[in-house]
């Protein structure tokens, strides 16, 4: 999730307030889209909370019925699992080993778990933009490990403990699968 405070002008909460989409460029100079899921007005700081138009979309967009791979790269996986999606398949790094794999009646999030928890890469996404239109959207599949100059540390003096409960994804529908039989 994607949160951002700061001092907006006044009329900027109110674009807030009726906006679903908050678009950022990162520190890459990419353009990044967030879904809003929280826009908070505390004295004269408005606190936005979204998580990633890609992530949003790899949950609920479709579901994968039946595909089955033999003996394939990360490359052709990737491709097919985006197809699903309004997303396209950018760079992938080279992996080395082929494997066997199945996604049956799963998100196209939970099949791109399952790709990177089988080969070390990581997602990267861009968005571009042009006269107040998407024009598309990316996914680069890079290796894990790339050095950004960045650290991130976690200890154990937090100043406050919050529970967040989040019910945007309640799903009111259930797909049959049958016996699984072929």
């Amino acid at each position: 999730i994607y949160n951002y405070s700061g001092v907006f002008p006044d009329t900027l909460h109110e674009v807030l307030d009726s906006a679903t989409y908050l678009g950022v460029k990162d520190d890459l100079g990419k353009f990044q889209l967030f879904k809003l899921k929280n826009v908070e007005l505390d004295d004269d700081v408005v606190y936005v909370a979204g998580v990633s138009k890609f992530l949003d979309d790899m949950e609920a967009c479709a579901v994968i019925p039946d595909r089955r791979f033999t003996s394939r790269l990360a490359e052709p996986i990737l491709g097919a699992i985006l197809s699903y999606t309004g997303w396209t398949l950018g760079v992938v790094s080279s992996v080395s080993t082929p494997v066997d794999m199945s996604l049956y009646y799963i998100s196209p999030l939970e099949a791109i778990k399952k790709v990177l928890s089988t080969w070390p890469l990581e997602v990267e996404t861009e968005v571009t933009y042009l006269n107040g239109q998407i024009t598309a959207q990316i996914a680069n599949f890079k290796l894990r490990g790339d050095e950004t100059d960045k650290r991130y540390e976690y200890g154990v003096n937090a100043l406050r403990i919050a529970y967040k409960q989040d019910r945007n994804n309640i799903y009111t529908a259930l797909i049959g699968r049958g016996k699984g039989e072929e």
